[in-house]
């Protein structure tokens, strides 16, 4: 199932993704919905008009009315403009602020609706996701993404990438960071910089590049997915390599140009199509 904030409706949507569906219904009524995010059964939603800043949740994913607010409804003059949200426990949920340029923080599960700050000094964070204990955020003014370690008794910020245009949300698991920016229109894939360890990776080169028909890299012990992006962040293949101690990847019907191959537990690699 897909939920979708549909911003001027005023509505939230779902989409049924089996493959005889693809029916839109409305799922629920919301003042101006920017930013959703599913935590077991509860859907947070986040909205900040000049009239109305708050987040928040539908506790019953087959209702429409049940909704729990959660972070103060705001006057235009206050400072708390809602846009990513991240639970990283039943008992914790991160908010983007962009109006004060922090992450703020809220218990769910109390009826208290005043959040707290949790770290400031971003340039206007909005999407933001949580990996494997790391908060990630997309700083939209900055052109940055950041991130903190939420196991950390001193938490601070660490830029992780800069010089991206308007990152908007982001999208971070085994395959690696994807960034939704404003301008240009797009998803693009970064790298995994500074040798951070929450991938959990595996070095891993291919062979020969630049290369016109394959890309070999050595001995893969198990079956593993691969996605091969463009230089725009487009999809243009995907497939699975299979264990061989030559292992294989048909690029032959690729256009000559600049691609990032993606392969589960490793950071993306660059490569050149002759």
């Amino acid at each position: 199932m897909l939920s979708i904030a549909e911003f001027d409706a005023n509505q939230v949507s779902r989409m049924d993704l089996s493959p005889a569906n693809f029916e839109v219904t409305r799922y629920a009524t919301a003042n101006k919905p920017n930013f959703l995010h599913w935590h077991g059964s509860s859907l947070y939603v986040s909205s900040n008009t000049t009239t109305s800043r708050y987040v928040g949740r539908y506790d019953d994913p087959n209702a429409s009315t049940n909704s729990t607010l959660l972070a103060a409804v705001a006057a235009p003059s206050t400072t708390f403009i809602p846009f990513g949200l991240a639970v990283y426990n039943d008992t914790t949920l991160y908010i983007a602020n962009a109006g004060t340029n922090s992450i703020d923080v809220i218990d769910p599960s109390t009826n208290d609706i005043t959040p707290e700050l949790f770290l400031s000094g971003f340039d206007k964070p909005m999407g933001i996701r949580i990996y494997k204990n790391i908060l990630y955020i997309a700083e939209n003014d900055g052109g940055t993404i950041s991130t903190i370690d939420l196991t950390s008794t001193k938490p601070v910020r660490t830029e992780i990438s800069s010089s991206i245009n308007n990152p908007i949300d982001i999208e971070v698991n085994d395959m690696g960071i994807f960034i939704m920016q404003e301008n240009p229109n797009r998803i693009i894939p970064i790298k995994n910089t500074l040798g951070l360890n929450e991938f959990e990776t595996t070095a891993l080169t291919v062979y020969p590049n630049p290369s016109s028909d394959y890309l070999n890299m050595g001995h893969i012990p198990n079956t593993t997915e691969f996605i091969i992006y463009d230089s725009l962040g487009q999809m243009v293949n995907k497939g699975l390599v299979e264990p061989h101690t030559n292992s294989k990847i048909r690029i032959k019907d690729l256009t000559a140009g600049i691609y990032f191959l993606h392969l589960k537990n490793n950071t993306p690699i660059k490569f050149i199509k002759k």
